[in-house]
C-alpha cells in the first residue's frame, strides 16, 4: 500500500488554516493540480481520502487502462427499476 501524506500550509494570521496551499504526497513524490480533497472516517476504521485531481494519459497507455466512474448507489438503483420496468412492460 502506498502512504499518502497530506499537508496543509501553515495557519493564517486569525488562526484558520486555509485549503489553498494544501500539498498532497504519494511516497513522498508531489501530486500536482489537485482540485479537491474529501477526508472521512467511519467509527473503528482509517481515516480515508478521495483525491480528485487533473490527469494527463499518454495514448499509447490509454489502450490498456480502464477508466471507471463510479456512480452512487441510488443512482444504480434507479437505473435497474427502470431497465427492470422497461422489460417487463411496467
Amino acid at each position: 500500500m502506498k502512504r499518502i501524506r497530506i499537508v496543509p500550509p501553515p495557519p493564517s494570521p486569525n488562526g484558520l488554516v486555509m485549503a489553498q496551499g494544501t500539498r498532497v504526497y504519494v511516497d513522498d513524490v508531489e501530486i500536482p493540480d489537485i482540485i479537491s480533497i474529501h477526508l472521512y472516517a467511519k467509527v473503528d476504521d482509517l481515516w480515508r481520502a478521495e483525491i480528485e485531481c487533473f490527469a494527463s494519459i499518454d495514448e499509447t497507455v490509454f489502450s490498456s487502462v480502464a477508466i471507471v466512474h463510479r456512480r452512487p448507489w441510488y443512482r444504480r438503483w434507479l437505473d435497474s427499476i427502470k431497465k427492470y420496468s422497461a422489460f417487463h412492460g411496467q
